[in-house]
């Protein structure tokens, strides 16, 4: 009698045991889950800043190898975290990249979005997920006035340069053939061996390529013996540059044209 008497208070107190230890686990976890997801936000943070230094690519798989190697279920929270961050101090946003235009009104839908929408909301415009991030630069225009934000002349030249192509590559449906489109860039003294103060035209193009403002794409049949290429918007530029900022550019550069010819 004694003895199974015991038997249900041992396992009683068995029981409560491995309670209390669970419950001190958990407590313990959630004492530290806030200190572990501020470390993780804060080598997020520093991985994308330092990925958009290098002009380099920012991979959701490295991200999840940073940030969540073991619990992949968390990741937006991260990501959602480490933008309300990047936005509040440095005036960017981790956003999802467009990789091709596949539909105007998924496009249309995607440049009257606003600027303070989360990069996990705006990623849903059709065509799948990419993988690949871009930081953007959303500070306010009178943040980033020349008197502020100093910049070398080659800068200004080779931005300049960068939206007059995106400029004829838009009004072609945001494609060009690279016999077209260096035709027009002659014109502009924009030329393949070079014109000071630019560059040669081909180290231009790998640079806008390379950082991901323009793709570029073998044309499957060539006719003579140069290459010719198919160039386009690239992720960056879709990201970056919304249709109507670049129909704003493209009449004001008209309407100096128009002006300058006039005298």
């Amino acid at each position: 009698m004694s003895t199974q008497s015991k038997r249900p208070r041992q396992q009683d107190d068995d029981v409560d045991y491995v309670d209390s230890v669970h419950s001190q686990r958990i407590k313990t976890l959630n004492e530290g889950s806030d200190e572990e997801i501020e470390r993780k936000v804060k080598a997020l943070c520093r991985y994308v800043l330092a990925c958009e230094y290098k002009k380099i690519n920012i991979r959701r798989e490295n991200i999840n190898k940073i940030i969540t190697p073991d619990n992949k279920r968390i990741f937006n929270t991260l990501l959602e975290q480490a933008n309300q961050r990047l936005r509040t101090i440095f005036g960017y946003e981790l956003q999802e990249a467009i990789l091709k235009d596949k539909n105007v009104d998924e496009q249309h839908q995607y440049d009257t979005q606003t600027q303070a929408e989360s990069s996990t909301q705006r990623r849903t415009t059709g065509g799948g997920t990419s993988g690949v991030y871009i930081l953007r630069n959303i500070m306010k225009e009178h943040f980033i006035l020349p008197d502020i934000v100093k910049r070398s002349t080659e800068d200004y030249i080779n931005t300049g340069v960068l939206y007059v192509i995106l400029a004829l590559l838009f009004i072609h449906e945001r494609e060009m053939d690279s016999n077209d489109l260096f035709e027009h860039l002659d014109r502009l003294k924009v030329t393949r061996y070079g014109q000071e103060p630019l560059p040669d035209r081909d180290q231009l193009m790998d640079t806008f390529v390379k950082n991901q403002y323009i793709r570029k794409t073998k044309l499957d049949e060539q006719d003579g013996e140069e290459i010719q290429y198919r160039f386009q918007w690239g992720p960056r530029a879709y990201t970056e540059i919304p249709a109507q900022n670049m129909v704003e550019f493209i009449s004001s550069v008209s309407a100096f044209d128009m002006v300058y010819t006039h005298f």
